[in-house]
């Protein structure tokens, strides 16, 4: 029952897209005054583990985002996103509708050396669920899949941040930030012994990192760095402490090479760091070969981290650019205390690779189609995983 965070952090979007506009004023690259971004998600996955009938799960889902420029110090933006999910295997579930919306807002200030973010999470999904689609649950919320929509439905969220950014002469572009994020109360489900009620922690964060760009031999660096300190507050269920996640460190970096041909190379490593969770609510402890399938899919599973990634951007006009994408992501075992005679959960390797191409529809739109194949391996080897991943996306600017 652990959600993901609907609020980021601010340092993010100033580092990547922050530019200098002179010695006096620091601002983000001009976006459009509108842009509508229509998007096409599939992902499918099959599970295999010895013992257990085979389960597959699908999602597909359209995001439909809308973002309006106010003038030269802010935007603000609208997210509105479905999802058809659906499993199949020792245990059968389906869900056609709405997921919760994200409307969000960014302020820039003292000619862009101050950034607010406010984001505001709209509970337009399902909540409660109903008790066969538990299990649909599960496993879009599991990390494993990386399924883009995380939960059916949630409460109200409100989000608040800041970031401060300074220029070092003759050096990078360096920004600090913090943020708050109220996760609300929710009914999760209905049993025969009435409704869970679930209130997931608040989050806390700080936040800080630095960008620079710089040429050597006809080729152009951009190089950025971020870390990111999250502590997050114990989850309740029915008013009583639930599960405590435990505190979290983030690091990014990511290089973005651009090659006198038009080409470019951008590579990217994330790394995660969890500390010690609570063992409350049964979470992530047990032995996979005594565990069914479904009752496996279903345990929140949390730890350490590390992806990997590397994309290659090709032109072949001035429309058409060909990509090609590989990634690998390492989760480690769950960073809680278990009681004797059970072993953590949460291990697993997922590869992913792929390519795809972006061609422009004119002077302002443009759509970007991909498709990827997605393979891996659970707790050393007991679980298996294969799957397809298949993307587009459809931009408009007025």
């Amino acid at each position: 029952m652990r959600r993901i965070a609907v609020f980021g952090a601010a340092l993010a979007a100033l580092l990547f897209g922050a530019s200098t506009g002179g010695s006096e004023e620091i601002r983000l690259d001009d976006p459009p005054p509108f842009e509508t971004r229509l998007s096409f998600a599939l992902r499918d996955w099959t599970v295999k583990k010895e013992g257990s009938p085979d389960q597959k799960a699908l999602l597909w889902t359209t995001p439909l985002e809308v973002r309006r420029r106010i003038g030269r110090v802010g935007s603000v933006s609208l997210l509105l996103r479905d999802a058809i999910a659906s499993t199949e295997g020792e245990g059968k579930s389906d869900y056609a509708g709405l997921v919760d919306a994200r409307l969000s807002g960014a302020l820039l200030l003292d000619r862009g050396r101050w950034r607010v973010d406010l984001s505001l999470g709209l509970p337009t999904g399902r909540a409660p669920i109903e008790p066969d689609e538990e299990l649909l649950a599960g496993l879009m919320a599991n990390r494993l899949f990386g399924f883009p929509v995380k939960r059916l439905g949630e409460g109200f969220d409100v989000g608040l941040g800041g970031a401060r950014v300074f220029t070092v002469p003759g050096g990078p572009l360096v920004s600090v930030g913090a943020g708050y994020l109220r996760n609300g109360e929710y009914d999760y489900i209905e049993t025969d012994d009435g409704t869970v009620r679930y209130k997931p922690g608040d989050e806390f964060y700080l936040a800080g990192g630095a960008a620079r760009g710089i040429e050597a031999g006809g080729i152009r660096y951009d190089l950025s760095g971020d870390i990111r300190y999250r502590r997050f507050a114990r989850d309740e269920k029915n008013g009583s402490a639930f599960f405590d996640e435990g505190d979290q460190v983030d690091l990014l970096g990511e290089a973005l090479l651009h090659f006198p041909s038009g080409r470019t190379l951008d590579l990217s490593a994330f790394l995660l760091f969890k500390g010690e969770g609570s063992e409350e609510g049964a979470f992530a402890a047990g032995d996979p070969d005594s565990l069914s399938l479904e009752r496996y899919l279903v345990r929140g599973l949390t730890g350490d981290a590390l992806e990997l990634r590397a994309e290659y951007a090709h032109p072949v006009s001035g429309r058409l650019v060909l990509l090609a994408s590989v990634a690998f992501v390492d989760y480690g075992e769950y960073s809680g205390v278990t009681t004797e005679g059970e072993r953590l959960l949460g291990s697993g390797r997922v590869w992913r690779t792929g390519g795809g191409a972006r061609l422009g529809l004119g002077a302002r739109s443009a759509l970007e189609i991909r498709l990827s194949g997605l393979f891996g391996e659970a707790e050393e080897g007991a679980v298996d995983l294969s799957g397809l991943d298949a993307f587009s996306s459809l931009v408009w600017e007025f």
